[in-house]
């Protein structure tokens, strides 16, 4: 098992419970790409499924319940052309060497008008830490390589790579909406030059 799936992807159903309602509403139908132990997927088992190419965490997944694949995420997708509605994957692209034929099969793959919610990493202190990472993204780094895959009118912005104190009491109380509490993530990252990035995008033909 990898050192990620063993020790740094502990179960943490609140935060992912938050990070999902950030982006999604229950019922839409999401691929996962890079799933890891299924977190995420845990969040609409009926409506998510989740590829990753840990055949650890593949397993921890399945025990769950969920609905996780393992699949070199180097390769192909395997799935057919314009058959997803959403793809989301958090934290994969900075571990790739050629980020662009990755990028340009999430397009093959989604539907028009389907949507795209992408994590990756900037630069910061702790980048080289993880030695499986291959490089960091600017916002327009980030945005030339969807630009080239395909993808027009990109929203991409900075993101914490942790939790911004008191945000996520608020939300679980129901105090604040999923809009107000992006909101307040985007200006927080934006003052201290958060540590991760997202691209949000659609599909246009």
């Amino acid at each position: 098992m990898s050192y990620y799936s063993q020790h740094q992807y502990a179960q943490n159903y609140e935060y992912d419970s938050f990070h999902y309602s950030l982006f999604f509403e229950k019922g839409q139908r999401i691929l996962d790409i890079g799933c890891s132990t299924g977190n995420f997927l845990a969040q609409d088992p009926k409506h998510i499924i989740g590829l990753d190419s840990d055949a650890d965490a593949v397993a921890i997944a399945r025990k769950r319940g969920l609905r996780a694949l393992r699949h070199d995420i180097t390769k192909k997708l395997p799935f057919k052309a314009t058959s997803l509605d959403n793809v989301h994957c958090k934290h994969v692209l900075e571990h790739l060497d050629n980020p662009l034929p990755f990028l340009r099969d999430i397009f093959r793959v989604l539907k028009n008008n389907g949507r795209l919610v992408l994590v990756t990493d900037c630069m910061t202190p702790h980048f080289w830490d993880d030695y499986t990472h291959k490089r960091p993204f600017t916002e327009i780094s980030l945005g030339r390589l969807a630009w080239d895959a395909g993808f027009r009118k990109c929203t991409i912005y900075r993101f914490p790579m942790r939790g911004v104190f008191g945000t996520g009491i608020l939300f679980r109380h129901k105090l604040i909406s999923p809009e107000a509490a992006l909101r307040i993530y985007r200006a927080y990252a934006a003052i201290v030059n958060g540590g991760s990035l997202v691209l949000d995008v659609k599909k246009k033909r």
